[in-house]
Order: C-alpha cells, then structure tokens, then sequence
C-alpha cells in the first residue's frame, strides 16, 4: 500500500490520509483560547493553498506536532534561512511552518516582544518581526520594529531558484513598505505621519543609531565633532552646507539692495514696474496713494490710476438712440398689446350686446335652423 521506510520506522501513506485520520485534523486546528486577528482565525492571515502545502510537509507533520511556545523558539534558532517556497512544487521553508504555528499557538505579546529584541539568533528575531508585523498593532509595530534599523546582520534567503543574501534593515524595510513578504500577503499598514497625526505616535522622526552617536547634541554640533576627528564625508558634507549658506546670504542682499536702490526705474515695460510695485511695503503705497502723485520716488505707478479712469467712465451718461427709446436696441415687443390690455376688450366685447340679424337674411333662417338641429345652408 505505498510504504516507505526510515531508520526504524515505517510509514503508510494510506494510515495518513487526512480527510480519515483525526491526528491531522486535530494538528491543523488553531487553539481555542487563540483570540480572532483582524476579524478572522489568526491561520487565514496565510492563503488558503499555502496553509494547505504546509500541513503536507514532512518537516510539518514530523517537526511541529504539539510544539508549545518554548518548543517554537528552539526550533527557530537552529533555522538556516528564511524565505517561501522553492522548487518545482512550491514546497514551503521551515521559516512559512514555524509561521504557521505561531499563529494556531498565538503566543503573549511580552514573549513575540521579547523574540524580537534578542541579539544573538538573528533568525529568531525575523520571525518574530514577522510575526508581529502580520498581528500587531499599527503603532505597536512601527515602535517594536523601527529600532531593528539599526542591525546590519546579513540573512540567508531561499527563493523558488536560487538563493540571496539581504540584511536585518533590509528585511525590516521590507516589512515595513512590500506588500508580499515571503509569499505572504501582508496586512495594511497606515504611514506614520497619519498615525501621528491621530495621536498613537509621538511627533518627530523615528529614533535610529544617529540619536545615539549624537549625544544629546545637535546635528550640526555632531557634524563639527566628526570634521574634527578628520572624517572626509563629514569635511565635504560641511563645505556644501557652507556653499549653500552663502548663496542663500547673497540672495537676501540683492534682494535688501533692491528694495533700496528701486527697482522699476530702468524697468522697461510697465509690467515689470506693477510687480515690483505689488511688492512694496504697504506703508509706501498708503504714502504714494495719499500724495496723488502719478508716479513717486522710485519710479512705481500711483495706485489710483486704474480706479479713477473707471470713476469717471461711470460718471459720463451713455448715448441713448432717440429712436428706439430708452432703450438702445428698443423692445421687441413693443408693437404688441400688454395682456391687460387684451383682456379689458374681451371683456368689453363681451359686454356688448349682438345685433339680431335681419329678418329674411342668411343668418336669420341658419339661427332658426340650428334652433331645430338642421345643418346651416349653403353659401
């Protein structure tokens, strides 16, 4: 029946079968106590096919059985490497299995903390950041995870065929921005500023290695001390920022020198002198304003100049067309009657009271004939 065998041990695949067997299905169910993550069972944060790829395993069904959270640590700081799945068949890493179990266990908080904040198993510490970052809090994981910038530790990753080396801050950096990491899709992550904004964060960029080579002293406190210790990035990073403060210097003085000397003299269109003019002080406008003068000191064109021609544009009366009225163009309903006025003679028409026809007429015998309900007669 399809057996194979190991050392002393022989195993049949038909005694394995999992839709029959009640040890499959109790390994694969997630611990009742385990609380609900983002609104469903912690295991449906890994898809469906890859759950079901890792329950297949050997490594799965041999390695992870019963493990507790102890069992889960020791098991993670003799892994070799991290990653998803390899090979023609997609077989999962042991870093997706211990995943896995990690969320049908669900461990504290305090012991996921304290994974992460080890030093000495590097591997231990990516599965515990990657555990976090698919459970946690928002601010929880930008506060637990944003430190491990600072670990340049290089990392073994497996992937479908071949393999790669990336650091811890490149891991991190990955969790943080990707959203599939290890062939995992990854819950929403909100930006930092949007959280500081709501107040879960403290204002001000993320603490890194820097905020503690300072000191306590500034930026540029730190920049003076390491051009001083002879460091050649921070000799060519100061001379820059030196470059940079006298162009800024040299603006500011054209610009004061401008104002004294009066742009809009030699300006040779008007379009210039109304831009300079828009950039005076408004204590000079007010004093140009209040001496009428067309154009003062420096060369800038009174204020009033376009508000007094439409003064008097509005002052002078329009021509008016003697021939149409009032109005210039006339009405083009003057010819008609008002409806006043048509309904006074309808009235009045029917006010009045009919001439009977002549006798012997036309009309006289077509009334008699639609008295009698005959047809009119012929014309």
């Amino acid at each position: 029946t399809n057996c194979w065998s190991t050392s002393n041990t022989k195993y049949c695949t038909s005694l394995w079968n999992r839709s029959s067997h009640p040890f499959h299905t109790m390994a694969n169910v997630t611990d009742p106590l385990a609380a609900y993550l983002h609104g469903t069972d912690p295991q449906n944060l890994m898809e469906y096919i890859t759950r079901q790829k890792i329950y297949d395993t050997r490594y799965w069904k041999e390695e992870c059985f019963g493990l507790t959270v102890v069992d889960v640590l020791e098991k993670s700081s003799h892994l070799k490497c991290i990653g998803s799945s390899y090979g023609g068949n997609a077989k999962p890493t042991k870093f997706l299995c211990l995943i896995l179990k990690m969320l049908q266990i669900q461990p504290d908080d305090e012991i996921v903390d304290e994974m992460i904040l080890q030093e000495n198993f590097k591997y231990v510490r990516a599965i515990g950041s990657f555990y976090k970052r698919l459970t946690g809090r928002p601010a929880d994981i930008y506060e637990v995870l944003e430190p491990l910038y600072r670990d340049y530790r290089k990392l073994r990753m497996r992937q479908s065929t071949d393999w790669s080396i990336a650091h811890m801050d490149e891991f991190i950096h990955m969790l943080f921005t990707e959203e599939r990491v290890c062939g995992i899709a990854l819950p929403r992550l909100p930006q930092r500023s949007v959280l500081i904004e709501a107040g879960y964060l403290d204002e001000g960029p993320r603490v890194t290695g820097l905020v503690d080579a300072m000191d306590g002293e500034g930026p540029r406190a730190y920049l003076q001390k390491k051009v001083e210790q002879g460091n050649e990035g921070a000799i060519l990073l100061q001379e820059k920022y030196k470059e940079m403060a006298a162009k800024n210097e040299k603006k500011i003085d054209e610009h004061k020198k401008g104002w004294k000397l009066g742009f809009g003299k030699d300006a040779k269109d008007d379009d210039t002198r109304w831009s300079y003019y828009a950039r005076a002080p408004d204590d000079d406008r007010k004093e140009d304003a209040a001496s009428g003068d067309r154009n003062d000191a420096r060369g800038y064109p009174d204020a009033t100049d376009g508000n007094s021609d439409r003064a008097e544009n509005k002052d002078q009366k329009r021509p008016r067309d003697s021939s149409t009225g009032d109005k210039k163009y006339g009405s083009l309903f003057s010819n008609k009657k008002s409806k006043l006025e048509m309904n006074e003679n309808i009235s009045r028409s029917e006010s009045k009271p009919d001439k009977p026809p002549e006798e012997g007429s036309d009309e006289y015998w077509n009334q008699e004939r639609a008295k009698l309900g005959l047809k009119p007669l012929r014309s």
